[in-house]
């Protein structure tokens, strides 16, 4: 039956994997029980990422390594995280003579029955770090893997009432922006640190991010997960009892911050509780971009979280979309469609008692950079009960906010270098 997944999806054609991501990995682990291995990895980032993954290399994508005449002996899978990048791409291997599978239903499918197959025969072991980076989870903004809610529901308190509900809130991601001070300034930094006045950073009130978290714990059937991020979380004073508060509400399956990994906190009780095992600390890593001392204090944060046994992941971070300034873009009406389907930092991130759908979004309309689209958001102290429920419930199928008709998107002709420092306070330029 495993083989027979794979047989459905690629016959017995060679594989090779473009992209050796999150997804790139996924594809990896749901092929091994099937008895398949990748020819290759393709990546264009590939001379940083390293010679191999679990003994596959990777290479910089050659489409001529592949003579024509043998082309239609492979199958490329394009496990991108943009959509709309990995479709570019698709469609100039195809025109090449390759097969290609970049469809995101289609790999999201094959990895999940993968999973179910295993889970029937007893084989299946839940594993938190890789079970989070799966794309099936948060399909299309949706909760759309039973396996993993079902596991979640395990780790959170309160949450058994989801499978008697017709109509479940279930949340694949909620990011709390507990401030947005930071030790970087990067040049297109999604939280747009780079574009603050002196004096206008701040750290939001905990006892505010509590209230406003706790309502939507309340009203939701079950939380995925909320990621805790800044500017850079570390250097928020309660931190500590953030996360110790964010543990005890109902509903959340576990906590995930984000950090640049160059503030090491000095309390050995923070280290202890991020040891906990519904917490991970993911280290968004700039690499040369950040001095030699920042880099130091870096290696000396992930040391630290090693001796107390945090989960944690390190995310090599090479390129950033460009999602330009926020003049209002003339895009039809697929066009806006597109922006936001195709968008991979849909983060559904809470700022100051509104719901957005994005950092840039929230902090866009706060800096004053947005108008104040009321359709985009939700507002936590406003709506209580059913009705926040309700709201919530329409926030999530909103396919079309205004703030995207001001940004360019997920777009492979609009990158950035992540993590170049920068002067604080500036203007992007389209």
């Amino acid at each position: 039956m495993k083989t027979n997944l794979v047989t459905d999806l690629i016959g017995s054609k060679k594989i090779i994997i473009y992209g050796a991501g999150r997804i790139g990995k996924q594809v990896l682990l749901a092929l091994r029980p099937c008895g398949r291995t990748p020819e290759f990895f393709w990546d264009k980032n590939a001379a940083t990422i390293g010679a191999s993954i679990d003994d596959v290399s990777i290479f910089e994508p050659n489409f001529d390594f592949i003579p024509q005449n043998l082309r239609n002996e492979y199958s490329v899978i394009i496990t991108v995280a943009a959509k709309d990048v990995g479709r570019r791409i698709g469609n100039d291997l195809a025109s090449l003579d390759y097969n290609v599978i970049y469809d995101r239903e289609t790999i999201n499918t094959f990895i999940y029955k993968t999973c179910e197959v295993a889970v029937a025969d007893g084989t299946f072991v839940f594993n938190l770090e890789t079970c989070r980076t799966c794309p099936v989870p948060t399909t299309d903004g949706q909760a759309s893997c039973d396996i993993f809610n079902g596991y979640l529901v395990n780790l959170a308190g309160g949450a058994e009432s989801t499978q008697t509900k017709a109509e479940k809130l279930i949340i694949p991601r909620l990011g709390l922006l507990i401030g947005n001070k930071c030790n970087l300034c990067c040049n297109g930094c999604n939280h747009l640190v780079d574009l603050y006045k002196p004096g206008e950073a701040q750290f939001l009130k905990t006892s505010d991010l509590l209230y406003d978290i706790a309502r939507v714990s309340k009203e939701a059937d079950l939380i995925n997960k909320v990621v805790v991020v800044g500017g850079e979380a570390f250097l928020h004073p309660d931190l500590q009892e953030i996360l110790r508060r964010l543990l005890d509400l109902p509903k959340i399956g576990f906590v995930q911050i984000i950090t640049n990994g160059a503030v090491k906190p000095k309390d050995p009780s923070l280290f202890k509780l991020l040891g906990n095992e519904r917490i991970i600390v993911e280290i968004s890593g700039y690499g040369s971009e950040l001095s030699a001392r920042l880099s130091q204090s870096v290696q000396e944060f992930q040391a630290q979280l090693r001796e107390y046994n945090v989960s944690h992941h390190y995310l090599g971070t090479l390129q950033w979309f460009d999602f330009g300034n926020f003049s209002k873009r003339p895009y039809s009406e697929a066009e806006h469609k597109r922006v936001y389907e195709t968008c991979c930092s849909v983060s559904n991130d809470i700022w100051d008692g509104r719901l957005y759908k994005c950092s840039r979004s929230a902090i866009g309309t706060h800096l004053g950079h947005l108008p104040d689209f009321h359709g985009d958001y939700v507002d936590l102290r406003q709506h209580s009960g059913a009705e926040l429920r309700q709201k919530l419930i329409q926030f999530f199928e909103n396919k079309g906010p205004e703030a995207c008709l001001h940004c360019n998107g997920a777009s492979s002709t609009s990158v950035i270098e992540a993590g170049k420092q920068v002067p604080r306070f500036q203007i992007h330029q389209q």
